[in-house]
């Protein structure tokens, strides 16, 4: 997995909030299931289901948003510096993670063909 897929996680660990993580079997193509395309049609990681408002969100930088916005973190109320956050997650979003994306197959999946 390429590290861009962890930067949930990291942010519900460094803001303290509690979560479960469902593991994703890509050698048994579970991303195809059935039940996982309903969450996200592409079947495609990172997804989140937020219990507390019953709706899933898909796609790390929209993930990220959302959290920052439900759980006060990270995101400040000063529309200046909220977007010079916000450029710094688009940026993260469209630059980095295809890049570590690009790392991770070589290193990870076409070693371990589906």
């Amino acid at each position: 997995m390429s590290p861009d897929k962890l930067l949930n996680v990291i942010f519900l660990e460094e803001a303290g909030v509690p979560y479960d993580l469902t593991h994703i079997d890509f050698s048994k193509q579970e991303l195809k299931a059935p039940d996982y395309l309903a969450l996200k049609p592409n079947g495609k990681i990172p997804t989140i289901e937020d219990r507390s408002e019953g709706r899933v969100i898909f796609e790390s930088g929209a993930i990220l948003w959302h959290l920052a916005e439900n759980y006060g973190k990270y995101l400040p109320s000063d529309p200046v510096k909220r977007s010079e956050v916000m450029q710094w997650i688009q940026f993260q979003v469209d630059h980095v993670e295809p890049m570590m994306g690009q790392r991770a197959f070589p290193l990870g999946l076409a070693l371990n063909p589906i």
